[in-house]
């Protein structure tokens, strides 16, 4: 089935899908309830935090020891958590680990593998 022919025959369906996906993206962005209706709680969060904080590596950047993996996840949760709280470190350990990948490492970065090793 073509665009044009779905967009002719089932225009109501596609309106009402993409009414859907809007309100589940607004719901997401901000940070609501997700499809089961749980949502989590401010101590879950700064729990989440204070570890990802706990096992970061303050010398090469990066959580854990060689060789590292990026790890998106806690990039992107860091980043929220800053936008969220205001807190610098939750910034500062976003910017050290991506400088660190740059510079060819949070170690020797292997962007065929997406693994890294200790610098020197």
């Amino acid at each position: 089935m073509s665009l044009d022919n779905g967009w002719q025959s089932r225009r109501g369906e596609l309106l009402k899908n993409s009414d859907q996906l809007v309100a589940i993206l607004r719901q997401q962005q901000a940070g609501g309830a997700d499809e089961t209706g749980a949502t989590l709680d401010p101590a879950t969060i700064e729990k989440a935090y204070q570890g990802l904080r706990r096992q970061y590596d303050a010398r090469q950047g990066g959580w854990g020891s060689a060789p590292k993996f990026p790890q998106p996840m806690a990039l992107e949760f860091l980043l929220r958590y800053h936008h969220t709280t205001d807190d610098a470190r939750a910034l500062e350990m976003v910017a050290q680990t991506l400088e660190s990948m740059a510079r060819g490492g949070i170690g020797a970065c292997s962007l065929d593998s997406g693994s890294v090793t200790s610098l020197p």
